[in-house]
């Protein structure tokens, strides 16, 4: 992702060093995954990365706070039930629309 983009991951797993790779230094991921031992290793290898945050906590909890505190995402990867399976709707809403971000240019 170029520039300050933001990206929304559910599941900690093998794609937040995917997702980091592919980023610039403006970008930032936020990376929710609700499994202790998954985001332990997970800050384990990557947490030293600036870009990231790591949340330990239930998906679709996550998804909600994200619309009570009006945040938004450039991308969203759902590699979990939440926000793939559940909460379908309300994880894409969370999507910014670029028409919004051409209008506003």
């Amino acid at each position: 992702m170029r520039g300050s983009g933001r990206v929304f991951l559910i599941e900690q797993y093998w794609g937040t060093a995917w997702l980091l790779a592919g980023m610039d230094a403006a970008a930032h991921l936020t990376t929710v995954d609700y499994h202790e031992e998954t985001t332990a290793i997970a800050r384990r290898f990557l947490g030293s990365d600036a870009r990231v945050t790591f949340q330990r906590m239930d998906g679709i909890a996550f998804i909600s706070s994200c619309h009570q505190q009006q945040r938004a995402f450039d991308l969203i990867f759902a590699d979990a039930p939440p926000g793939k399976f559940e909460a379908l709707e309300e994880t894409l809403a969370l999507l910014k629309n670029p028409r919004d971000a051409q209008r506003a240019s």
